[in-house]
């Protein structure tokens, strides 16, 4: 299998896991929550895209968006996520500082 092939399969499982999810939020009965997270992935999508083509925002911080996209992609990170707390604050700190 190809590269194509294998990042839409890639992008499949994530869309019908990110549904789930959606899903077993409503059935637990926490439709706000469900609208929350159904919503937060492609408001973060619209920003990102509107970043990247504003002409006012510098070539150095559009470069950083993309780094930033990548190392949030990647499945290592700089402290690994499996420990509490510290495994997510390191990525918020990451993203804070590239949104600065």
């Amino acid at each position: 299998m190809d590269v194509l092939t294998w990042s839409l399969v890639g992008a499949g499982a994530f869309l019908a896991l990110y549904g789930a999810l959606i899903l077993a939020l409503v059935v637990a009965g926490r439709r706000e929550s469900a609208r929350a997270l159904a919503g937060f992935i492609p408001d973060c999508i619209v920003l990102c895209s509107r970043l990247l083509g504003d002409p006012r925002v510098p070539r150095r911080k559009k470069l950083l968006l993309l780094g930033l996209t990548g190392y949030l992609a990647l499945p290592f990170d700089m402290v690994p996520d499996f420990i509490p707390v510290a495994g997510q604050l390191d990525d918020v700190v990451i993203v804070a500082l590239v949104l600065r």
